[in-house]
């Protein structure tokens, strides 16, 4: 792994999305977005997804996503302060990288922000006793305040996300456990189901066992970013977006922020209160590995692996923009 400054990475970046024809001010929010995710530990939805994101700019693909969703929080956040809760719909956005990266502003404010996606294109998950895909992966994440550090949640109703697969795939490595269906309803460890005939599918979020309960969520995902944008659930083979569900709610209209913060508190401190399973120091909070990432590498720079180095290279090249030469470490592992 070899590490470079996030400042870097952000303005290089935006000099390869502006390069690639997205707007100044739509490219500096996707940079900051992308840059994020990577700090919080989320590579796989950050400058790795930048050379997927020229390919679309090329094609005239490309929506903002990244400044749909920083705008809508913005408004949502104004608009609380007076309504206590606001729910945005955004019928038709491009790809939204890591939802997780979103949540900082409101969060420290003290707001409660939830937002789901769902896509039209990219199947991957087949229902409860199918075998051919219908629902693409649908993240779902929501910020928490704390009297300390927030509870960050983000996942998806799959029990691995596209990118996950993507980069191992790519990089010819198994999946770290059974999580995918193979086309006959096996399950799999192998990424090359996804990409190479016959298909297969990833599993719902609780695998095997309980990927019903994954459905239901996947189904509930839906209906807040499809069903509420009047978006039908149809293949589009050409169509590259996504529709998106965000809510804010102000705890003031309610019991308080003090009062929110500190019944939540309480939760956290049960939690991390708990004996520790073997091997484990003490439970951990959602969100809290990604904080501390975030923390290191603000510090000691952010880490980019070697494959993810040579697609951004080749990205950089046809660009006409310069790679950040000035790394702060070199050969971390």
């Amino acid at each position: 792994m070899r590490r470079f400054s996030a400042d870097s990475l952000r303005e290089f970046s935006l000099k390869v999305l502006v390069a690639n024809g997205l707007e100044h001010r739509h490219a500096s929010v996707t940079a900051e977005m992308l840059v994020e995710a990577d700090l919080l530990g989320h590579r796989t939805h950050g400058v790795d997804l930048l050379p997927i994101y020229a390919g679309f700019l090329m094609e005239g693909k490309l929506l903002p996503g990244q400044s749909l969703i920083v705008r809508a929080i913005e408004t949502a956040v104004e608009r609380a302060e007076k309504h206590g809760v606001v729910s945005v719909a955004i019928a038709r956005s491009q790809h939204t990288g890591c939802h997780a990266a979103y949540l900082g502003a409101a969060v420290e404010r003290g707001y409660l922000v939830l937002i789901t996606a769902a896509s039209s294109y990219g199947q991957r998950i087949a229902p409860i006793g199918g075998l051919e895909a219908v629902f693409s992966p649908s993240p779902f994440a929501v910020g928490i305040p704390t009297e300390g550090e927030p509870i960050l949640v983000d996942l998806t109703m799959a029990s691995a996300a596209n990118s996950v697969c993507r980069q191992h795939y790519q990089r010819k490595e198994r999946l770290p456990h059974r999580w995918l269906l193979d086309s006959s309803g096996g399950a799999t460890d192998d990424p090359t189901v996804l990409y190479e005939e016959p298909l297969g599918t990833i599993l719902p979020l609780g695998g095997v066992d309980n990927g019903h309960k994954g459905i239901g969520l996947m189904l509930m995902v839906e209906a807040l970013s499809l069903g509420l944008t009047g978006k039908p659930h149809v293949f589009e083979p050409e169509a590259s977006s996504q529709s998106v569900y965000l809510q804010v709610i102000d705890p003031d209209a309610f019991a308080g922020k003090a009062a929110f913060e500190k019944a939540m508190s309480s939760i956290v401190d049960a939690s991390r209160a708990s004996r520790p399973a073997p091997g484990v120091s003490r439970p951990r909070m959602p969100g809290e590995s990604a904080l501390e990432a975030k923390r290191q590498q603000l510090q000691e720079g952010v880490e980019v692996a070697p494959d993810v180095l040579e697609r951004l290279a080749v990205t950089a090249e046809a660009a006409g923009v310069e790679f950040p030469a000035e790394t702060l470490a070199t050969n971390h592992s």
